[in-house]
C-alpha cells in the first residue's frame, strides 16, 4: 500500500514502480491507504487499485455518507479498515456500550466481535485490519466472521454510535 497521498505525487512514477514491483513478483496487487475520491480517480487513471485501507469503524463512519465507499464499490476497490474497534474502548457514548452490549448477549458474541460483525455487513466486504499477535483477539476476531447482524440490528448500533436517527 502507497501510504498516504501526497499533495505532490508523481503519478508516473508510481506508476513505474508498481509495474516493475508487479514484474518483479515482489507484489501481486497494489492499493493506498488514506485516498479520498479525488485521489484514487487520480491514481487509478495510471494504476490499477486493489484496495484502500480507510478509517473506518462503527464509532468513524463518514465514509458511509460522503461517497467514499460507493465510489470504491463502483471501481472495485476493496476497502480495508483501519482501527476497525474504532474508539469504542476509550470514548464510546454510555447510549452505544448499552446497544453494543445489547448485540452482544443477543449474538452471543463480545463486544469487540459486534464491532467487527457491524463492518463485515457492509456489501464493500470490508477487511478490518487487526492490530494485534495476540493469537487469542485473532480466534475472536475471526469469530465475528460468522455473526449476521439484522438490518434493523446494523442501524440500531449505527444510530446509538451517531447519537440520531438515520434519515
Amino acid at each position: 500500500l502507497l501510504h498516504r497521498p501526497s499533495p505532490l505525487m508523481q503519478i508516473e512514477e508510481i506508476q513505474k514502480a508498481v509495474a516493475q514491483l508487479l514484474q518483479q513478483g515482489k507484489i501481486k496487487s497494489f492499493g493506498v491507504s488514506n485516498f479520498d475520491i479525488h485521489q484514487l480517480e487520480l491514481i487509478k487513471q495510471a494504476v490499477q487499485l486493489d484496495f484502500n485501507q480507510i478509517q473506518i469503524s462503527l464509532t468513524h463512519s463518514d465514509s458511509l455518507t460522503n461517497g467514499l465507499l460507493d465510489y470504491m464499490q463502483t471501481h472495485q476497490i476493496q476497502p480495508m479498515a483501519w482501527n476497525p474497534l474504532g474508539s469504542y474502548f476509550k470514548s464510546a457514548s454510555p447510549k452505544l456500550q448499552k446497544s453494543v452490549q445489547k448485540m452482544a448477549s443477543k449474538y452471543k458474541a463480545t463486544e469487540d466481535q459486534i464491532l467487527l460483525a457491524w463492518l463485515l455487513k457492509h456489501p464493500s466486504q470490508i477487511i478490518p485490519v487487526m492490530g494485534t499477535t495476540n493469537s487469542k483477539r485473532v480466534q475472536s476476531a475471526k469469530e465475528s466472521t460468522k455473526i449476521q447482524l439484522d438490518l434493523q440490528d446494523w442501524f440500531a448500533l449505527w444510530e446509538a454510535a451517531r447519537g440520531k436517527q438515520v434519515d
